[in-house]
């Protein structure tokens, strides 16, 4: 009987270990799903905070990007504005020098006319321009100004002629073949001085080396002047304007020439 009873107690002893085993297994096994699943947990809160993170730095660097950009463009806009400023103030300085020689001229021209020099004395051309045009034409102004005792007025006419070679060699051409008005002389009447204008268009085949001016006053003594045909511009552009003014008191630019005994 007690053989029986060891044998008995023996198999419910290792039933008895083979259940604790068993839930053993069953507990160590739930414990590890827990604690992976914890840390899965913790994993994912960890990496979404990160994410998070890495988001609201991403949206700080836009910002600032932006920021920038916007200031760069500011920046550009105000120096675009500096630089149209500069160029504008350049450009208006060299107006403003320009109109100040040419007041100072204009100055220089009526006080020499208002009081000129004591040596000079009756008719003089102050200047004389020729404007080439694209035509072929020329567009020609002269200032024809009373030096010295001024109290009275001056009436006359003023004959062009122009020297130089044509088809047959050495030509003269009288004003009225060049005048594109035909015109034969220019009346002049005046007490100070006196602007004279025309449109000129040379005889074809005639190219001209001088001019020769001659003032003939209703009273008083003759006047004559010549000058060098300008050259033309070499650096005139088609189709453009090119303007030469020719003033008589530069050096060897002509000659002056008194008529009625006083030839000099």
């Amino acid at each position: 009987m007690a053989q029986g009873e060891f044998l008995v107690y023996r198999a419910w002893m290792l039933r008895t270990v083979a259940v604790v085993t068993v839930l053993l297994f069953v507990l160590g096994g739930w414990l590890l799903y827990e604690a992976g699943i914890s840390q899965g947990r913790e994993s994912r809160l960890a990496l979404q905070a990160e994410r998070e993170r890495l988001q609201a730095r991403v949206a700080t660097l836009e910002s600032r990007i932006r920021a920038l950009e916007e200031e760069a463009v500011r920046l550009r806009r105000a120096s675009e504005i500096d630089r149209v400023a500069v160029n504008n103030a350049r450009a208006r300085q060299a107006e403003l020098e320009a109109t100040n020689q040419e007041l100072r001229r204009e100055l220089h021209f009526y006080r020499s006319v208002m009081a000129p020099e004591k040596s000079s004395q009756g008719l003089e051309i102050r200047e004389f321009t020729l404007r080439a045009r694209a035509d072929g034409s020329y567009r020609f102004q002269l200032l024809l100004v009373q030096a010295g005792r001024n109290d009275r007025r001056i009436e006359g006419r003023l004959r062009v002629t122009f020297v130089g070679r044509g088809e047959k060699g050495e030509e003269t051409v009288p004003l009225a073949r060049v005048s594109v008005k035909g015109r034969k002389d220019y009346p002049f009447r005046l007490k100070y001085f006196q602007a004279i204008e025309d449109v000129w268009r040379l005889p074809e085949g005639f190219r001209p080396t001088r001019i020769r001016f001659h003032a003939r006053p209703r009273k008083g003594k003759a006047r004559e002047w010549e000058y060098a045909w300008p050259e033309p511009a070499s650096d005139r552009e088609e189709g453009s304007d090119v303007e030469t003014k020719i003033r008589p008191w530069g050096r060897g630019d002509h000659a002056d020439r008194r008529g009625d005994g006083d030839r000099g």
